[in-house]
C-alpha cells in the first residue's frame, strides 16, 4: 500500500481493473483528445451506484470514490450512438463496448439511451477496454471537469483481456 501511495502522490497510478491494460500510468494536465487516457470522478448518480454496489474503492471523488481511468471515445461535435451492439461514433462502432444489461451480481444496469446524441459543448463520452468497464455506456457523457488529467502509460504488463 505504501508503494501505492508513493506513486499517486508523484503522479503515478498503478492500474489494478481490467478497464485499461494493467500497469502503471503517468497523469498530468494536457489536452482532452479522443482516444487518449483520462483520469475523472463518475457522475454523482454513477458514483452512488458504485458505492452501493462495491464496484470502486473509495477515493477523492465526489461521492468518496475513486478516480476511474478511460479513454476519451467522443468530444463535443461528435455524434454518439448507443445501441445494443455498442457504441458508435461518427458512424464507427467500439471494439468491446455492447452494453450490458446485468452486472456481476446479476443486478440490472443503468444504460445511456439507446438512440443517437449529439456530444454537447463541456461534456465526453469515455468507454474502458473490458466489456465489463463501467463507462459512459451505463452513465452517458461526463462534465468535462470532472476529468482529473490526462494519463500515459509507463509501463504495461497485461494488456485487458
Amino acid at each position: 500500500m505504501l508503494l501505492l501511495g508513493v506513486l499517486a502522490s508523484s503522479g503515478y497510478r498503478y492500474q489494478l481493473t481490467d478497464s485499461a491494460p494493467r500497469g502503471i500510468y503517468r497523469f498530468r494536465p494536457g489536452p482532452i483528445e479522443r482516444g487518449r487516457w483520462v483520469i475523472l470522478c463518475p457522475p454523482a448518480d454513477a458514483a452512488r451506484l458504485a458505492v452501493e454496489r462495491g464496484y470502486l474503492g473509495s477515493g477523492p471523488c465526489p461521492g468518496g470514490v475513486e478516480p476511474l481511468l478511460k479513454r476519451v471515445a467522443a468530444l463535443p461535435g461528435d455524434r454518439v450512438a448507443v445501441a445494443r451492439d455498442g457504441l458508435h461514433v461518427n458512424g464507427t462502432r467500439l471494439p468491446a463496448s455492447a452494453p450490458l444489461e446485468r452486472d456481476l451480481n446479476d443486478l440490472p444496469l443503468p444504460l445511456a439511451p439507446f438512440g443517437e446524441h449529439a456530444v454537447e459543448p463541456g461534456t465526453v463520452w469515455v468507454i474502458g477496454e473490458h466489456p465489463r468497464s463501467f463507462d459512459s455506456r451505463y452513465f452517458g457523457p461526463v462534465d468535462e471537469r470532472l476529468v482529473l488529467s490526462v494519463a500515459d502509460a509507463v509501463v504495461i504488463w497485461e494488456a485487458t483481456p
